[in-house]
């Protein structure tokens, strides 16, 4: 079943939810309509607040009892919630990605993947601002108003020979 989301109010509620968490210096978040999907898949709404007041509240107990609550967790179950979420953004970011992004940007965050695992996470963001620099200038370069804009018919060099 196809679910009809209204992106403008995703990107929004995760804006608001991004300014409130400022507030509490939490780090900012990006948002996964995906989970609005669960949400779907879960209660069969996707407006119903429950599952959001849920995650608010593991949350605050988390802020305010601090992470050694963590250690009464099951491990288990936090291995399980990190390889839930990490599937699903390797998912969304490399294989769903496939038909939006070009081939060369698709190279690019599959390197980058790579590079974070064997490299560690800073190499990653280095090699991902310069790869993602030159697709830029690329793709930039390759456009047809500024391909054709400069071309040796219509610059003109400012120094003239003389001969002498």
């Amino acid at each position: 079943a196809h679910i009809n989301l209204d992106f403008d109010s995703e990107v929004e509620l995760m804006g608001i939810a991004n300014a409130v968490g400022f507030l509490g210096i939490a780090v900012p978040t990006y948002g996964l309509t995906s989970f609005t999907a669960l949400n779907e898949a879960t209660i069969h709404r996707i407006n119903d607040r429950v599952p959001g007041y849920v995650a608010v509240g593991f949350c605050a107990v988390f802020y305010f009892i601090g992470f050694p609550l963590m250690n009464y967790l099951p491990r288990f179950l936090c291995a399980g919630l990190i390889l839930y979420k990490g599937i699903g953004v390797l998912m969304e970011n490399i294989f769903d990605a496939r038909r939006r992004i070009s081939k060369l940007e698709l190279l690019a965050v599959l390197g980058i993947v790579v590079i974070s695992y064997f490299g560690g996470l800073v190499a990653a963001v280095i090699v991902g601002i310069v790869l993602s620099s030159i697709i830029f200038v690329v793709q930039y370069a390759r456009r047809y108003d500024i391909k054709n804009r400069w071309t040796l018919r219509t610059y003109h060099r400012r120094l003239s020979w003389s001969s002498r």
